[in-house]
């Protein structure tokens, strides 16, 4: 399933789009932890496609935040290759959400910048 970081990092007038994907989360970890197949995918700001690519002033505001890293259309293709071979190994419940789209607390220190205090969570 595709989810959005959404469901991860909240967003200020989005509570009922940001409970829909923690809910597409929480079912892939159901589905694993009952012998399914499941993976749900936190997209973070996708470059060429989607509402953040065709809102400039979102892609400004979530840009000037420092803290994401953008992914290209052939990365999300390539996440969707591999979570959808059939030839992949049932996953483990702590495995079937997979985020992505923005920078490692490591990575944020390395450019000199202050790491939110979210980040400081065991989460990251």
């Amino acid at each position: 399933m595709l989810s959005s970081m959404a469901g991860i990092f909240g967003d200020v007038g989005q509570s009922s789009y940001c409970a829909g994907n923690t809910y597409q989360d929480a079912l892939a970890r159901y589905r694993v932890s009952i012998g399914e197949k499941a993976s749900s995918i936190d997209l973070g700001i996708v470059t060429s496609e989607g509402y953040v690519a065709e809102n400039q002033v979102v892609m400004d505001r979530l840009t000037m935040l420092n803290l994401f890293r953008p992914l290209s259309t052939r990365e999300v293709l390539a996440l969707l290759d591999y979570v959808c071979n059939p030839d992949l190994p049932p996953s483990r419940p702590c495995r079937s959400q997979i985020v992505t789209g923005f920078e490692l607390p490591a990575d944020i220190e390395s450019k000199g910048r202050d790491v939110p205090s979210a980040m400081e969570q065991p989460f990251f």
